[in-house]
């Protein structure tokens, strides 16, 4: 889903965010807080639109470098060229299979092999720092 969410137009992305996190944030606060639903409802939209705008924003090179990698594509070429990131499967048309690669690249954010490599090591290490704390 985050590819085809990433593919969509920026207003969209952040009603999608926004709606999200304000119901995950209004159901965390209310179980925590005893304070009036209205205030909880509030703080939720805030919240909700507040990290919405930060992620819409910060994710426009990435939108953008994905539209370009599938641009030329059908519906169906477009959708194939999704499954093949997500899923591995190979399309059989040269077309579609060079606009996956494109857009694999944009989604793994141009990163070789070993930069991932050593990404995934300091992910591990600081999850098992904060393990031990």
């Amino acid at each position: 889903m985050r590819i085809r969410l990433l593919m969509q137009p920026p207003w969209l992305r952040f009603l999608v965010w926004a709606s999200l996190l304000a119901v995950v944030w209004g159901g965390l606060t209310s179980f925590q807080s005893h304070a009036e639903v209205e205030s909880t409802i509030l703080s939720a939209i805030v919240f909700g639109a507040a990290v919405a705008g930060y992620f819409t924003i910060t994710t426009q090179g990435i939108h953008r470098g994905a539209v370009a990698a599938v641009s030329g594509l059908d519906q169906t070429g477009r959708s194939q060229a999704i499954d093949a990131v997500l899923h591995g499967k190979v399309p059989a048309d040269p077309d579609v299979r060079a606009s996956a690669t494109r857009l694999g690249r944009v989604f793994l954010r141009n990163k070789s092999a070993d930069q991932l490599k050593r990404q995934e090591l300091w992910t591990w290490l600081v999850f098992a720092i904060q393990i031990s704390i």
